[in-house]
């Protein structure tokens, strides 16, 4: 055991300073599902951690500290839901698998999750495509009266050979400008204590370790008129694979897969709001290097492969709303986007991207109702680089569709909202299911979804200090042409294909009470039902069956309570019966499993020190077959600022 004191480093979430509106509010006519709150932001390790007790979400998560950790919501699956940084989307056209442990939350603000999207905002035409959405808002910084500067610095450690320092620096220029300065390094051989499904001897955990650094850099300015910001991002990390656990006639493998990530950012978004008009505009440019090698001299079983890929992105959006009447605004928007990737792999097509995407919404908001409506037209055509395969050279290279969405919103009485949606949203196929060297299918049509969405939610604020909330929903997804990878003759050369359909019904129900106070305490409860059928052919055994991953029932509670710089969570998580494949036999099934996590703290004179007990029974359980997660752990923490 190794166990190290943190330095969690950051301000607390609840004094960070408020926006303050000047011009015409706005209106967020479809509200989040779920925000993170500022307590939960501060004892969550990462993105994925912070999110995971939401309804209707699953994390999928391959184990370990630097384990791959994607999202889904509402069994869309997780090419559909866009991950969003202070409304600039995060990229992956290689795969378009968003790793969210990648992302700390020590420099946000909060975290919201929208299913469908989050309408009536001055925002870009992507913000509106994505089937579902989680929005993440970097934190502004804060500053103790008089001051000009502010700094924090920490550790925080554990079990695992944890540890992970960070420094944050923010100063004040002039008197509408700050600038914030700050990083992390991470370093974890994640090796654990497991039991293997088919055996009840203890192994441990093997080539799961991560050494990573994250630095920042963010410009923000407030002018008469609007606000301004400039973000500079840098990434780099160097971890194992450890690959799944299974038995194979010469014993257990050993896996030596390697895989080092260098990924940077530079965007910029300027507003402005003159009367009753207001403009947007923003630019991102990214790239994002991988390089992965295998080694079959440490791993026989292991195909040998030294490879690397390069992503650049460059993306440009200017959005426009005019308030035409004091209940009615309009907005439009038009993003332009160019992706290109390369590769030392033999063959590779070396492909280039370039999309359009235009929208044009509209939003009323009345006493007791209201209603958005937007339309996205997108297009994209791709390029290839390899000689004698010129521009448009391959069928299907041009893709173009239409996708609305129509939502309403309606407050009888106080307290009480009815909310309804419908939206069409596609999904344009990846790099890799189009143009990978033994793989790609170049005729591939974009994955569709339709979603149709009823909810209420109700509120109650009673003695001065006790609050009250229940929210209910029901939903019904039909996914078609969904991509999915056919094994050939050979298990390391595939074929993709559009095949079947899907169709999920759900409904997630939540409660949660708050005593407020100089003793403060509070108590969330959700649980979410997910039928999501296979009906791609009837005569197929697989037909009715429910899909891969997804848990007919899951649920999750957390109880918080503070008092005098003291604070105790609770959190508990608990997973139904899942299927690794269709049809749904029992030797595919997953065994239910639940998780107790205990954080407590006390913070004084700018310290803040805690401890976390993560899965506190030390429960055996995967959320990916063959990938077995971790037991009982332990992180401690401690944070300073001034």
């Amino acid at each position: 055991m190794a166990l190290a004191l943190t330095a969690g480093a950051r301000e607390s979430a609840d004094t960070l300073a408020s926006a303050t509106v000047t011009a015409m509010k706005a209106v967020s006519v479809m509200p989040p599902t779920d925000t993170v709150s500022s307590a939960r932001l501060r004892s969550a390790e990462s993105v994925a951690d912070a999110v995971r007790f939401f309804g209707g979400v699953q994390i999928k998560d391959y184990g370990g500290v630097g384990g791959l950790k994607t999202i889904n919501v509402r069994s869309l699956g997780s090419e559909h839901a866009g991950v969003f940084l202070d409304g600039f989307e995060i990229d992956n056209a290689q795969n378009m698998q968003v790793d969210l442990g990648r992302f700390s939350t020590d420099n946000l603000s909060r975290i919201e999750i929208y299913e469908g999207q989050k309408s009536g905002t001055l925002q870009s035409a992507r913000e509106t495509g994505s089937a579902a959405a989680v929005h993440m808002t970097s934190a502004e910084p804060v500053f103790r009266k008089g001051k000009k500067t502010s700094f924090s610095a920490g550790i925080r450690g554990g079990w695992f050979a944890t540890i992970n320092p960070s420094l944050s620096w923010s100063h004040k220029i002039g008197k509408n400008t700050t600038i914030t300065l700050s990083g992390d390094i991470l370093s974890s051989n994640g090796r654990y204590k497991f039991k293997p499904a088919f055996q009840d001897t203890t192994l441990t955990r093997q080539n799961g370790d991560i050494f990573a650094a994250r630095a920042e850099l963010r410009l923000a300015g407030k002018p008469s008129h609007g606000n301004w910001s400039a973000h500079l991002y840098y990434y780099d990390s160097e971890r194992g694979l450890p690959g799944p656990v299974v038995r194979r006639a010469d014993g257990f493998p050993l896996s030596a897969d390697r895989q080092l990530d260098r990924s940077g950012f530079a965007q910029g978004r300027w507003s402005g709001t003159f009367g009753r008009y207001s403009i947007a505009v923003s630019g991102r440019y990214a790239i994002d290097y991988t390089h992965y090698a295998t080694h079959p001299e440490i791993n026989p079983n292991a195909v040998y492969q030294d490879v690397y890929y390069l992503h650049h992105n460059a993306y440009a959006s200017v959005a426009h709303r005019y308030v035409a009447l004091s209940w009615l605004s309009v907005s439009g928007a038009t993003d332009v986007q160019y992706e290109r990737l390369r590769s030392d792999l033999a063959g590779f097509s070396e492909p280039s991207r370039v999309s359009f995407y235009g929208a044009v919404s509209a939003a009323a908001e009345l006493e007791k109702f209201r209603a958005s409506a937007s339309l996205l037209y997108t297009l994209t055509a791709d390029f290839y680089g390899n000689p004698g395969t010129g521009a448009f050279a391959r069928h299907n290279a041009v893709r173009h569709t239409l996708t609305p969405f129509l939502s309403v919103l309606y407050s009888p009485v106080k307290g009480l909202e009815l909310k309804a949606f419908t939206k069409y949203s596609n999904r344009t196929p990846t790099f890799n299911e189009l143009y990978y060297t033994l793989i790609g299918n170049a005729s591939l049509r974009p994955e569709r979804a339709l979603q149709n969405s009823l909810g209420a939610s109700y509120g109650i604020l009673f003695g001065g200090k006790w609050r009250l909330g229940a929210k209910a929903g029901i939903y019904y997804n039909i996914v078609r042409d969904k991509i999915v990878a056919i094994p050939t003759m050979s298990q390391f050369r595939w074929s993709m294909k559009n095949i079947g359909k899907v169709d999920i019904l759900g409904s997630e129900e939540s409660l949660f009470f708050r005593h407020e106070g100089e003793f403060e305490w509070g108590f969330t409860a959700r649980y979410t039902y997910q039928r999501a059928l296979d009906h791609t052919d009837v005569n197929s055994n697989s037909y009715g069956a429910q899909i891969q991953y997804i848990p007919l029932h899951s649920g999750s509670a957390s109880a918080e309570a503070e008092y005098k710089g003291w604070r105790a969570d609770v959190s508990f998580l608990w997973t139904g019966t899942r299927y690794t494949v269709t049809p749904n036999l029992p030797e595919y099934a997953m065994e239910p499993w639940t998780t107790l996590d205990v954080r407590l703290s006390k913070t004084f004179l700018g310290i803040t020190l805690a401890v976390s007990l993560n899965n506190i029974c030390n429960t055996r359980y995967e959320i990916v077959t063959c990938y077995p997660m971790p037991g009982f752990n332990l992180l401690a923490s401690a944070s300073y600022t001034f």
